[in-house]
């Protein structure tokens, strides 16, 4: 082989690298930076996803306390009589006995208290009333004293139950 092969060669083998280099430099290098820019976008992405779906679930939660603050406010609107509040209490008791006490008027808002006078089974027939009040946004309260007296097969229950309503 000669010495003007061996330029040929050596020239040719540069040549060829240069060319690598320069498809590296000009091609491969600026998409290698896009791919990792695109990575980077990708993760940004994914991250407010998840925010977005936290968000969509903190407003699912809100929707479903506000349905139940509309289901408080129409049973404020309306109001419980007497009559409402013997109907209520014969669910879970005997011989209930209803009595308006004092009805105040206040700003926007009327208090009425009651005196209750009933017989229940057990003290857990009461606390499935509470239960019941709450789970049905009912503005109704308990006052103390609530007054539990053993008779013969039932327990007599004496209290004050205050309703709220609007004017």
């Amino acid at each position: 082989m000669g010495q003007k092969n061996k330029i040929v060669l050596l020239s040719s083998i540069i040549g060829t690298l240069f060319i690598f280099y320069a498809v590296a430099t000009f091609l491969i290098i600026p998409d290698i930076k896009k791919s990792s820019k695109l990575q980077e976008d990708i993760a940004t992405l994914e991250q407010n996803l998840r925010n977005l779906q936290n968000f969509s679930e903190n407003l699912e939660d809100i929707y479903s306390s506000l349905k139940g603050y509309n289901l408080y406010l129409k049973n404020f609107q309306e109001g419980f009589e007497k009559e409402d509040l013997e109907n209520l209490f014969a669910l879970y008791a005997k011989e209930v006995k209803v009595e308006e006490y004092l009805k105040e008027d206040l700003e926007k808002i009327v208090k009425t208290d009651f005196i209750v006078d009933m017989k229940i089974d057990s003290p857990i027939n009461f606390y499935k009333l509470i239960e019941y009040i709450n789970q049905n946004s009912l503005p109704i309260k308990f006052d103390y004293p609530i007054i539990f007296e053993k008779s013969e097969n039932f327990i007599d229950l004496k209290l004050t139950a205050v309703v709220y309503s609007l004017k």
